[in-house]
């Protein structure tokens, strides 16, 4: 189960809103959860939601932020319930490696990737297939 509050909820937005929806959600709860405009009693949680509220609209405002929210959106939490034994919980075990991200080429680009690496494997195989198998060769 996800932990982390839904920056959508948060602004009281759908996941389809453009940043003039966005905007006009946040300046709206602003003026509400405003620590200043809320009355004393009231204050400690007027300022805790406020603070979850800028951090959804910093996050919600900017596309690339607002991009990697929406990927962690669909496909963390999927990622997450599948993982589970001793070795996607240590850390010992994981990689550091950065992943390699398709959406930043376009198609031919990355048939481009694919054909240059198939050309590679079959020139591999072909020069692996002239050695001897297995044994001594006299």
């Amino acid at each position: 189960m996800n932990s982390s509050p839904n920056y959508y909820t948060i602004l009281q937005v759908s996941q389809q809103a453009n940043l003039e929806e966005i905007k006009k959600s946040f300046r709206k709860l602003a003026l509400q959860f405003h620590p200043d405009k809320v009355e004393e009693s009231k204050r400690e949680e007027a300022k805790r939601q406020f603070q979850e509220l800028h951090i959804a609209y910093k996050t919600l405002s900017n596309p690339e932020k607002k991009e990697k929210y929406d990927y962690e959106l669909r496909y963390g939490e999927h990622r997450r319930e599948h993982r589970g034994g001793f070795f996607f919980r240590s850390s010992r075990f994981r990689s550091n490696r950065r992943r390699f991200d398709f959406r930043a080429y376009n198609v031919s680009q990355v048939q481009n990737i694919f054909n240059d690496l198939k050309k590679k494997f079959a020139e591999q195989s072909q020069t692996e297939s002239s050695k001897p198998k297995g044994g001594y060769s006299w």
